[in-house]
């Protein structure tokens, strides 16, 4: 049901205690006419529907989950087996695998911080994150990999586990 799929958040930066699982995924859009997306004159999806919405709503229907958030760009469920809360970030464009993949592993403080222009922040000046996209000048930059967000920024990759906002936001 998706083209690519990881876990983020603390699960994946190691953490000792995770009160959730979030996981970040690029969904399979299919057209209702059709097995493969398709646009419209912009290139915006049309038409469109997900298949992992039906298998989520299969699941919840054979008792595996309950929903609690059915967004388009964010998904949340409990796993009622374990009563674990899952979040479950969807990348679709303008997102960028590379920029939500990196925001959604975090911690909270490092994100904001790789969001936020310097000189208080990462971002360097006439850049900007929305939307799950990276910008420069207004111009989308393509970040399919989370080494990819990093260079374009020019911050040094740091592996999650090791991952920390800087003294001056802790």
């Amino acid at each position: 049901h998706c083209q690519r799929l990881d876990i983020a958040g603390s699960l994946r930066r190691r953490m000792a205690e995770v009160k959730d699982i979030e996981i970040v995924a690029i969904p399979i859009v299919a057209d209702n006419n059709a097995s493969y997306p398709s646009g419209d004159l912009f290139g915006d999806l049309t038409g469109e529907h997900l298949p992992l919405d039906g298998w989520l709503a299969e699941r919840e229907t054979l008792g595996d989950l309950v929903g609690n958030k059915n967004g388009d760009r964010y998904k949340q469920f409990t796993l009622t087996d374990h009563g674990i809360k899952v979040d479950l970030f969807l990348v679709r464009p303008p997102a960028q695998w590379g920029v939500i993949f990196t925001l959604r592993t975090g911690p909270a403080d490092y994100s904001r911080w790789l969001v936020t222009r310097q000189p208080w922040g990462a971002l360097p000046h006439g850049y900007s994150v929305h939307d799950g996209g990276l910008y420069h000048d207004g111009a989308l930059i393509p970040t399919p990999e989370e080494t990819d967000f990093f260079l374009k920024i020019n911050i040094p990759f740091i592996p999650p586990q090791l991952r920390r906002p800087p003294p001056s936001l802790r």
